[in-house]
């Protein structure tokens, strides 16, 4: 009966270092010789994907609609443009340092290609100790698809999005493998400069980790207040601009329902757009998507599922289940709960897809030789993968590039006419590119074509306003008297009135 009561520990004390590492953490990771290699071909993958960005998505190209509302918002000298309520400031924060010292778009671009593959391989460096190649693998697999190599550059905050919440993930995980308490810290404030890029892909990260920790590690829950802090900092500057500017948070949400960001979607119609997206197309095919696209997330799914069933080392094992629960988090926000498609949406389900199939590649290759030549034939198929993607980046750039260089050519015909003067205009489109190349505040034409009072204070002024129309204006319009400049372009023609004549 005394045996039940017996407390004698005969065992050695454990180390230190043994102690402090978390309970549930087991042998299995990658060897020092696995890290180093992978530390190698990660950089590989980082220098490949600034290069290929420099030739495929040159910093000379024009701007979009959506970056030069993000750019006018820190240039100096320009108005900024109306920022929407689903729009936040994290991604002009990063070019700031750049436009505020006099730098052009192109210097932008040039800024962004470099930050962007720095943070590629930061980002996915802190999974080497859990994952080794794998995680140089899984870089590749995002960096290398066409929409990193032509999102990595833009002025737009998906990007940014995806690699900070792989950042994330994997300091999380890094803490709950033992690491120190800078590790929290980390994760914490890179939580928040997620939401203050994507407030709402914040919110999927912390919810996609939240789940991953009360299933594998839940007496770490109190780790998730830490996250909880950092997710609450990055979103305090959205919720402070929309109560200011819609009335709280409710109201911007209301305001991004209305416009189509933010409703249940039609899940057939979403993924039969972002499978075709995966090939370059801007609309679904007739005949319903390509098959390249369903091999590609075929290929995903299987060896994401390789990776959670497959013995792997403990750190890998959650790692897998990190990457798979992110993966899924991501697709089911755009897939079901967004009913306006884009190609970039869905950068952060590629970018933890990408770890969860590396780390089933990785498997493969350590396993026995039928999963070995497997393995390998997987590996090799990324070459012409890759050779696939950055054809159709190509294809995406000089289409976007041929409808950007003709707002170009507008706004600077724009700026020729304004002479120096101050200037505004309406367009019947695309209105804030031409408001970044011109100078000209922008807006959008709203029917009908006659001049405003507030285009005549602004005459009456001294400045140039000016009314682009999609045809001539009818006979009795106030615009009838002057004389249209007719601007060509492929598949439109744009008649610029330049209202100050009409006081001569």
């Amino acid at each position: 009966m005394g045996a039940s009561h017996d407390t004698r520990t005969d065992e050695p004390a454990p180390p230190e270092a043994e102690r402090a590492r978390p309970a549930a953490t087991t042998g299995g990771g990658p060897t020092d010789r696995e890290r180093r290699l992978a530390w190698w071909l990660l950089l590989a993958v980082g220098v490949g994907f600034l290069v290929t960005q420099l030739v495929v998505a040159p910093p000379g190209r024009p701007s979009g609609w959506d970056e030069a509302v993000y750019v006018s918002q820190v240039t100096p000298g320009m108005e900024a443009m109306f920022m929407a309520a689903w729009r936040a400031r994290g991604i002009t924060l990063l070019i700031a340092p750049v436009t505020l010292l006099g730098g052009s778009l192109d210097a932008v671009h040039l800024y962004l290609t470099i930050v962007s593959a720095a943070a590629v391989t930061i980002a996915f460096r802190l999974w080497i100790p859990l994952i080794g190649v794998a995680a140089a693998i899984g870089a590749f697999l995002f960096s290398f698809g066409w929409l990193a190599l032509v999102d990595g550059s833009a002025v737009m905050p998906n990007f940014s999005a995806a690699v900070l919440g792989v950042a994330v993930a994997g300091l999380v995980l890094r803490r709950l493998e033992g690491a120190g308490m800078g590790y929290a810290i980390a994760a914490a404030a890179t939580l928040g400069a997620m939401a203050l890029v994507r407030p709402t892909e914040a919110i999927v990260a912390a919810g996609a980790i939240g789940l991953f920790v009360l299933i594998v590690r839940w007496t770490s829950w109190r780790f998730l207040l830490g996250l909880g802090a950092g997710l609450v900092a990055g979103w305090l500057p959205w919720i402070l601009e929309m109560s200011i500017r819609f009335g709280g948070p409710a109201g911007a949400l209301e305001a991004a329902n209305s416009a189509g960001h933010l409703a249940v979607a039609s899940v057939r119609e979403n993924v039969v757009a972002h499978l075709s997206f995966t090939y370059g197309r801007e609309k679904p095919p007739a005949g319903g998507p390509a098959i390249e696209g369903l091999l590609w997330w075929g290929m995903l799914v299987v060896l994401s599922g390789l990776g959670l069933r497959r013995r792997v080392g403990a750190p890998a094992r959650s790692a897998a289940l990190l990457a798979t629960l992110g993966a899924v988090a991501f697709a089911v926000e755009y897939l079901v709960l967004v009913p306006i498609v884009a190609a970039r949406f869905l950068l952060p389900a590629y970018a933890f897809a990408g770890l969860a199939a590396a780390i089933g590649l990785a498997s493969l290759l350590r396993g026995g030789s039928v999963a070995r030549a497997v393995g390998v034939v997987v590996l090799a198929a990324g070459i012409p993968w890759a050779i696939w993607q950055v054809r159709v980046a190509d294809r995406v750039v000089a289409r976007e590039s041929r409808g950007g260089e003709i707002f170009e050519d507008a706004g600077l015909l724009l700026r020729d006419l304004a002479d120096g003067r101050p200037c505004s205009f309406v367009s019947p489109g695309s209105y804030p590119q031409l408001h970044l190349v011109s100078g000209c505040v922008g807006a959008q034409l709203e029917p009908p074509p006659i001049p405003t009072a507030k285009q005549w204070d602004a005459i009456a002024a001294g400045e140039e306003v000016f009314m682009i129309l999609p045809r001539v204006a009818p006979a009795d319009s106030p615009l009838s008297v002057l004389t249209p400049i007719r601007f060509e372009a492929p598949k439109r023609t744009w008649f610029i009135y330049q209202l100050s004549q009409l006081n001569e």
